[in-house]
């Protein structure tokens, strides 16, 4: 996997986040990827779905980025991964789980220095409506930002 580190470079930090204004309707083919992840048969009215950016070929606070090839092979890594709140792993922390997961490209603007495109590994996470505290800070734009730790 081609992880580059750029210290030299002094780039605006990119921050990985819950997608805006993108429709949390659950689809039947979306019910069909959760319940692979669940234990009991979950219904179309029990879930609430929502997107986030995983990471992307921008350059990191870091100074890190990784390149198209690498989001590609990211992503099935990260299905079946929690959600968890403040980096705690306690049990209690768990909140959702990403159940599908695709590289787009966007209409941004890419600080790549390969010069690629921009793109995303965007993923998508359900949770039960039952959750409405966090459904309500999510739909509130209070939960906005999300942070994927990893190493490779």
């Amino acid at each position: 996997m081609k992880y580059k580190n750029l210290k030299e470079l002094d780039k605006p930090l990119v921050m990985k986040s819950l997608v805006e204004s993108e429709n949390t309707v659950v689809k039947d083919e979306d019910l069909e990827l959760i319940n692979k992840y669940s234990k009991k048969e979950l219904q179309l009215d029990d879930v609430y779905v929502y997107p986030l950016v995983i990471c992307d070929n921008n350059v990191d606070r870091d100074k890190e980025y990784f390149s198209i090839q690498d989001l590609e092979r990211l992503k099935s890594l990260f299905l079946g991964k929690t959600m968890i709140v403040d980096h705690n792993w306690k049990a209690g922390g768990q909140h959702s789980r990403i159940y599908k997961t695709e590289v787009v490209s966007t209409q941004g603007a890419s600080d790549n220095p390969d010069g690629e495109a921009y793109y995303q590994l965007k993923g998508y996470a359900y949770t039960l409506k039952k959750n409405e505290m966090l459904i309500d800070n999510i739909e509130a734009g209070i939960y906005k930002e999300v942070s994927a730790g990893f190493s490779v």
